[in-house]
C-alpha cells in the first residue's frame, strides 16, 4: 500500500494576523492621504486662478500707464476700495473690473517720491479672499516708467 500524501506545514509559512493587520493600517493610510489630497485639489486649483488673475490686473494696469504716461499722477494714493471713479476711462473701467475677476478684490496703488510724471516707479497692490477661507490674499508689482 502507498503511503498516503501528507503536506507538512512550516511554522513560517504565511502572514499572522498582527502582520496582516499591521499592512491594512500602512494601505489605509495612503488611501486616507489620496482622499485628502483629492478634496483639497479643487481649493488649489482656485487659489491659483485668482493668483493669476490678479497678475493680469496688475499687467493690465502697467499697460495703460505705458499708453498713457498722463495717468501716473492718478494712481499716487489710490485705493480702489474706497473709489473706482477716476478722470481716465482707461483707470475706471480697470477699478471697476477687479472686484469681478477677484473675491472681494481690490488694489492700491503709489508712486515712490509722490512722483506724478514719468519716469517714475509704481507700486501696484492687488488684495482678494479666497473663497472658504478666511485669509486675505496680496499680489505686489512694482513698475517703472
Amino acid at each position: 500500500m502507498a503511503a498516503p500524501n501528507t503536506v507538512t506545514k512550516s511554522p513560517e509559512a504565511g502572514f499572522t494576523l498582527v502582520e496582516t493587520m499591521v499592512a491594512m493600517v500602512i494601505f489605509l493610510v495612503g488611501v486616507l492621504a489620496v482622499v485628502y489630497g483629492s478634496l483639497s485639489l479643487p481649493l488649489l486649483v482656485q487659489q491659483s486662478q485668482s493668483l493669476n488673475q490678479s497678475g493680469w490686473i496688475a499687467d493690465d494696469l502697467s499697460s495703460i500707464l505705458v499708453a498713457n504716461p498722463g495717468d501716473i499722477s492718478q494712481v499716487n494714493g489710490m485705493n480702489t476700495q474706497r473709489s473706482t471713479t477716476f478722470s481716465s476711462a482707461a483707470i475706471t473701467a480697470w477699478a471697476t473690473s477687479i472686484p469681478v475677476h477677484l473675491n472681494a478684490g481690490f488694489a492700491t496703488a503709489s508712486t515712490l517720491s509722490g512722483c506724478t510724471q514719468a519716469p517714475c516707479v509704481v507700486d501696484l497692490d492687488v488684495h482678494w479672499m479666497n473663497h472658504n477661507t478666511p485669509e486675505n490674499q496680496q499680489f505686489l508689482l512694482q513698475v517703472g516708467f
